[in-house]
């Protein structure tokens, strides 16, 4: 990946309000360029996956599409 994690954007859980951590990130696909991030409620353990697509070619962080969807633990 070669942009920082730091530009991120944590998601809001949708239950308590609070601002989630990053739990983890991969690449999913060279091309076009598919970064997974997986991101965690502390408080209600609601887990939320963000998806970037990028093309291969160098772009500004501006023009990156991003994808946030929840999810939660079933017991």
């Amino acid at each position: 990946m070669d942009h920082s994690l730091d530009d991120l954007e944590a998601p809001i859980c949708p239950r308590c309000g609070v601002e989630m951590e990053l739990y983890q990130s991969e690449l999913v696909r060279f091309v076009p360029v598919v970064d997974l991030h997986l991101f965690k409620c502390q408080t209600c353990l609601v887990f939320a996956e963000s998806e970037i697509v990028r093309e291969p070619v160098w772009m500004p962080p501006d023009n990156c599409v991003s994808f946030v969807r929840f999810f939660s633990p079933t017991a």
